[in-house]
């Protein structure tokens, strides 16, 4: 009978010993890398240090748009929870005096423990950091259950001067105009910085911590000359108020011998500050009779959505129109350099003219009579610059308009 107690005890040990032994070895072994792992994201704090993005000037070196420091103050649920949870409702009080959000919406966020970054408030500037930092100290409380990160803002000095060439950035980096089609060059690379704690959440010293650092975005100097891009501006303003123009205005000014781009408006414009604001008082109206006439809230956004579209858009560069006008001293150059017409050749206009049976009529009705070449350019006669681009030939404008 002792024998068969012994044997079983002694088969009892054997199977006990290879569980333990099994248990051992795919901890030590088999599971190694995965539980070092997990062990580490344990004890890793981590934060991003935000790049400064590229600042942009005018071809005189003054500050078109330009980032500045600001912080984002950041409490963690999960280290006040395992470290201070006594200190939750007073940091929760402390934090709702200093920055003013709500003392419930902090006390909320705290029960999500499970979470080590929650934003309380984003873009402080630094007077509020300071504060955050000695109610920190003074009441020595853990590092990482309140801390601030550092961010940046974008900011444009001149307000709508240069607005829908600049275009502007939002938080994600995203964007119109200049900034977004420049956005890779600007943006520069974030930086992060990355520490190990002990077990009571503080930071362990020399060697446990790595810090990358952020790689700036590079500037850029335009073409833009401010001062005359302000009168270009002030000028269009004028004129859309004058004639009370419908669909906005728009101009360039260009230097003739570089080709460069001194001035490009277009009017009404909108702040980059507060690109999402409606600036054309057309559009305010439209929004008031929709909100008025009770639409839902989906057709009211979807309309403001059309407005920003509109409101954003550089017309100079992105809006399609039949170049009319435009194309008649390109057409007179070229009919000169051919000499198939003179300063000396007449043109007659009777107020229409007959092309392939479509008729164009002229924007004076009554038509301009006989006019040289250089009236006819000064009259801006679309009868006379038709019989210009039929001497010219389809030829030889299509081969001038690929040059130009």
């Amino acid at each position: 009978m002792k024998k068969r107690i012994l044997a079983i005890l002694m088969i009892l040990c054997i199977v006990v010993t290879g569980i333990v032994s099994g248990v051992l070895f795919k901890v030590s072994v088999i599971d190694s890398k995965e539980l070092s792992a997990m062990a580490t994201d344990q004890q890793q704090s981590s934060f991003d240090i935000k790049a400064k993005r590229g600042t942009i000037y005018d071809r005189n070196n003054k500050v078109l748009a330009q980032s500045t420091t600001v912080w984002d103050v950041i409490i963690s649920p999960g280290d006040i929870e395992k470290n201070e949870p006594e200190n939750r409702e007073f940091i929760c009080k402390g934090i709702s005096d200093i920055l003013g959000v709500k003392y419930e919406t902090l006390t909320e966020a705290c029960k999500d423990t499970a979470s080590r970054y929650y934003v309380v408030k984003k873009k402080v500037d630094r007077s509020t950091v300071e504060k955050i930092n000695n109610f920190v100290l003074k009441n020595n409380l853990n590092r990482y259950s309140v801390y601030t990160v550092e961010n940046s803002e974008r900011s444009y000095p001149n307000g709508t001067l240069a607005a829908s060439v600049l275009g502007f950035v939002n938080e994600n980096e995203e964007g119109y105009g200049i900034e977004a089609y420049y956005n890779s060059y600007l943006k520069g690379t974030d930086g992060r910085v990355i520490t190990t704690t002990d077990a009571h959440g503080n930071a362990m010293p020399y060697d446990y911590s790595a810090r990358y650092s952020a790689k700036d975005g590079n500037s850029l100097v335009l073409t833009i000359d401010e001062t005359l891009q302000y009168y270009l501006e002030k000028n269009l303003e004028i004129t859309v108020s004058q004639h009370k123009l419908a669909n906005r205005s728009t101009g360039i000014i260009m230097n003739a011998k570089t080709g460069a781009i001194v001035a490009m408006a277009t009017s009404p414009g909108f702040d980059p500050n507060d690109p999402s604001n409606v600036y054309f008082e057309s559009d305010r109206l439209t929004l008031a009779k929709m909100s008025a006439d009770k639409k839902t809230e989906e057709e009211i956004l979807a309309k403001k959505q059309e407005i920003w579209g509109k409101q954003w858009q550089n017309k100079a560069v992105s809006e399609l129109y039949i170049p009319g006008s435009v194309f008649k001293m390109f057409t007179c150059a070229s009919a000169l350099e051919e000499e198939v017409v003179s300063l000396d050749s007449t043109f007659e206009c009777s107020g229409i003219a007959d092309v392939a049976g479509t008729k164009i009529r002229c924007w004076n009705v009554g038509g301009h009579g006989v006019s040289n070449l250089t009236e006819a350019m000064i009259r801006s006669c679309n009868p006379a610059f038709i019989k210009i681009g039929q001497l010219l030939g389809v030829e030889k404008f299509s081969k001038y308009f690929e040059a130009f």
